[in-house]
């Protein structure tokens, strides 16, 4: 299910933008999750989701807009799988378009992993943004 989030970054905020950016995810998933409780039927749940990838694809057709896709595989057990050959001791994603970020349990479970494909001049300020390298802690 895609959940459009619009997110402008303020100068008036108090909290850095990752943070304020995390609270709008929140609350649109929270509006998201509320409008589709209330359908009752497939056709009607079968529209919301059409909607939502609707209001998406539009985004990404407005050349003023960047959009960035975010999913979570957090709290799936995918280093308790075992096909055979034992728990996996590293997983990974394996084709990974740009615009995305994927954030996944890691293998300690201590902490997130966070795979980030962005455009090159867009990654290089990604990789020096003092908010995110303040994130980094390669505990496990």
């Amino acid at each position: 299910m895609l959940i459009p989030t619009t997110f402008e970054p303020e100068q008036n905020i108090t909290e850095p933008n990752h943070i304020h950016l995390l609270g709008l995810l929140r609350e649109s998933m929270r509006k998201s999750l509320a409008t589709l409780a209330k359908l009752s039927d497939d056709g009607e749940i079968s529209s919301a989701g059409l909607n939502f990838h609707n209001k998406v694809g539009k985004s990404m057709l407005d050349e003023n807009v960047d959009v960035l896709h975010f999913t979570s595989r957090c709290r799936f057990p995918l280093y308790e799988t075992d096909f055979g050959w034992g728990k996996p001791c590293f997983v990974s994603v394996a084709c990974f378009p740009l615009e995305m970020a994927v954030l996944s349990d890691t293998n300690c479970g201590a902490g997130i992993e966070a795979w980030v494909g962005l455009k090159e001049p867009t990654m290089l300020e990604f990789e020096k943004d003092p908010d995110m390298l303040g994130l980094i802690n390669s505990s496990c």
